[in-house]
This record gives structure tokens, C-alpha cells and sequence, in this order.
């Protein structure tokens, strides 16, 4: 069983103002704007676990229309590359809509924080991760960015159902290892989600709970490897974060601490789309290669 790592320097440089503008958004509370369509209540969903309806959504067959390749600097601006996108049909008209990059059956599934730029926020990190090797998926949630749901239906509130779905299709797609990676709100809808979309590996960056939403239960059940992060500008969030990981079922768990940052501010060295990677940046790229040993 490897124990938590405390790193109290080195894990990220000094988050500027400017990252606010191009990476908006956290998961410690309701977002200040929401995107069109989202819940017209700022409270988390309800679905704090996986419920039954979750697990029903996880095995259901939901039709896939694909998308045309997309330039994803006219969504998130630099870089400038190609991702395809991907559609998935859900239950009571729920449409998610889903971002790519990068190829092969190692996949790590991106789940985004609040705020309009939904998984725009992901884009600089999955093309580093992408650069080694990684096919990085960028789901948005019902209620943000492209995806479209009736929020008037449960569905639309159940997060680990459409993490389960989006999973599903992966796997479909070839998908041999899947690591669910979450910032903020993504963090607490991947512990939450990563029994029911049964992945391989978990990562929670500054997920603290939402709302209704609690993440201990469900990290205590994992047996899965299970990576988190937090840093000393959050330093009671993160060490209640640091207390479920080390508490988890898993015998494969490591938390590390940075001294500034939130969510997917701690993985890249500044708020550039080529801004380097952070020790934790690489941390966790090895987490979703299988390599729980990296530093």
C-alpha cells in the first residue's frame, strides 16, 4: 500500500489573475454564470452516488453520431489543432457532446470545473497529454458547453450516469485503460462515477464535494488506484480530501500537495496553452499510463 506524500513546495508556481480568464470556473461552490441550459437552481444534483438509475444509464445503448473533425482553437483558442468530436445519445433527450485528442487504448476521460468554459479548460493539458501517448477525451457535462439536456429530467442532474455512458462508448472504442480525471467539480463527479463507469484508475484535483454531492462514501469503496491533490491556499479542503484518500478500500493511493492552485491549475506551470508541465502534471500522466510510481 503506498502511503500519502505531503509536498508542501515544487508542485506549482504562483496562479495569476489571467488564469481566470482563460480557465474560469471551480468547484467549491455554484458558478457564478451558468451556460445556456444549465439547471436553473445553482445546488449540485441530487445523485450524490451511484443510484440505480445510474447504473441502468451506464449499461444503456446509446446511439453515437459522429462529428466532423473540429478546430479547437475556434472553441478554446491555442493550440490550434485538430479534435474530433462525438456526440452520445442519452436517455430522456440528453445529448453529450465529447472532444478528442490523440490516439490509442490508453484514454484518460477529462471531466471539467464549473464556469463557461467547460472543457476548454482541459485543452492545454490533453495535448501534453496526448504528446505521450494518451487518447485525452474532453466530456461536457449536461449543462455546460456543447452538451444539451432537458434539465427538467433527472438524467440531466446525474452526473455519474453520463460519465457511465461516455465510458461505455470508449470502451466501445477501443478503450483498453481508462483513468477518470476530474478538476474541482470533475474531481467529485469522478469519485463519484468511477465504479459505475468502471475505469481503471480515479484522479480527483481539488474536488472537495458539490453541493449535495460528498465524495468520502465512494472513495472509501474503491479498490482502484486513486490519485488526488490539493494545495495550502485550500489547506482545510485539501486535507479532508487527503483524510478520504488515505481512508479508501484502494491499496494503490498517493495524495499530493502543492502551495497554490485549483483543479487544472495544478497540472500546467502558468496560464498559457504552452505553458510546461507541473511535478504533478507528469505525476499525473504516469497515474493514467498505469505508472503509480512517477514523480
Amino acid at each position: 500500500m503506498s502511503l500519502s506524500t505531503h509536498r508542501r513546495s515544487g508542485i506549482v508556481t504562483a496562479v495569476t489573475a489571467v488564469i481566470a480568464v482563460a480557465l474560469t470556473g471551480c468547484g467549491g461552490a455554484a458558478p457564478a454564470e451558468k451556460p445556456t441550459g444549465a439547471p436553473a437552481s445553482s445546488a449540485a444534483p441530487a445523485t450524490a452516488t451511484a443510484s440505480a438509475s445510474t447504473a441502468s444509464a451506464s449499461t444503456t445503448s446509446a446511439s453515437r453520431t459522429p462529428g466532423p473533425t473540429t478546430t479547437m482553437g475556434q472553441l478554446c483558442g491555442r493550440p490550434d489543432v485538430e479534435a474530433k468530436r462525438d456526440v452520445l445519445a442519452g436517455p430522456e433527450g440528453g445529448q453529450l457532446t465529447m472532444f478528442s485528442v490523440g490516439s490509442g487504448p490508453t484514454v484518460a476521460l477529462l471531466l471539467h470545473q464549473t464556469g463557461r468554459s467547460a472543457s476548454c479548460g482541459w485543452w492545454p493539458y490533453a495535448n501534453h497529454l496526448a504528446a505521450s501517448g494518451v487518447r485525452a477525451v474532453m466530456l461536457d457535462l449536461c449543462g455546460y458547453g456543447a452538451s444539451t439536456c432537458d434539465v427538467n429530467r433527472p438524467w440531466a442532474h446525474d452526473y455519474p450516469a453520463q460519465v457511465a455512458l461516455a465510458a461505455t462508448r470508449l470502451r466501445a472504442d477501443g478503450a483498453q485503460r481508462l483513468t477518470l480525471v476530474g478538476a474541482s467539480l470533475g474531481g467529485t463527479v469522478a469519485s463519484l462515477s468511477a465504479a459505475p463507469a468502471k475505469a481503471d484508475a480515479v484522479v480527483n484535483l481539488s474536488g472537495f464535494g458539490y453541493g449535495t454531492m460528498v465524495t468520502g462514501p465512494a472513495l472509501a469503496t474503491l479498490t482502484i488506484p486513486v490519485l488526488g491533490a490539493g494545495s495550502h491556499n485550500e489547506e482545510g479542503d485539501s486535507a479532508q480530501l487527503e483524510r478520504e484518500i488515505a481512508a479508501s478500500a484502494s491499496p494503490t493511493k498517493r495524495f499530493v500537495w502543492a502551495e497554490l492552485g485549483h483543479g487544472w491549475n495544478l497540472v500546467l506551470d502558468g496560464p498559457m496553452p504552452d505553458s510546461p508541465l507541473t511535478p504533478l502534471g507528469r505525476v499525473v500522466i504516469g497515474w493514467v499510463k498505469g505508472d503509480y510510481a512517477a514523480t
